[in-house]
């Protein structure tokens, strides 16, 4: 809890929050995993989210994907390209990265008893709030579940890999490849 509230929001006072403003609540997914062969112990992945199906946002939320037909025609060239190297990553935290626009507020609403102790105090949550009481936090940066924020991450990171000679495919779309070496990945 206290990443994301660092990384994405400052909270607003009930007095200060614009009344005519729908803020959507926030959701705190738990997912527990169970011990494979690399991780013997029971993990879990807590993760705040918004309820996207409350937003007031109304711009272009549609960001583009590799088809499947594509992934597959690639990893089977990667397969049978003895001179290829291979590597998956997964971009933790990637909608996190990016700063919403300015001009378009995004508000999310929590309960008091969202928060731990420790990120009551460390956040100025008032200690007399009761466990049903309602805060509400300005996001500054892409958060899970906004219908805007795969577009947001999607642009920020074309513009940031062109800087360094990578170039989306006019053709098929997420297929990067670089202006003078070898490599090419999807998206």
């Amino acid at each position: 809890m206290r990443r994301l509230l660092t990384r994405t929001k400052s909270i607003v006072r009930c007095d200060q929050f614009p009344r005519n403003v729908i803020a959507p609540r926030g959701n705190i997914i738990v997912k527990i995993k169970p011990p494979t062969s690399e991780k013997p112990e029971v993990t879990c992945r807590v993760r705040l989210t918004a309820d996207g199906s409350r937003s007031q946002f109304t711009g272009d939320r549609s960001s583009v994907t590799a088809e499947i037909i594509a992934v597959k025609i690639f990893l089977n060239s990667v397969a049978s390209d003895n001179d290829c190297e291979m590597i998956t990553v997964d971009l933790q935290d990637a909608y996190l990265s990016e700063e919403l626009p300015p001009g378009e507020p995004e508000y999310l609403s929590l309960l008091v008893s969202h928060f731990p102790q420790d990120c009551r105090e460390e956040f100025g949550i008032l200690p007399h709030l009761s466990e049903d009481t309602v805060i509400y936090y300005h996001i500054l940066k892409g958060l899970y579940g906004m219908p805007q924020a795969g577009l947001l991450y999607q642009t920020g990171l074309i513009k940031h890999l062109s800087q360094y000679g990578y170039q989306m495919s006019h053709s098929t779309p997420c297929l990067f490849s670089h202006d003078t070496s070898k490599v090419k990945f999807l998206l």
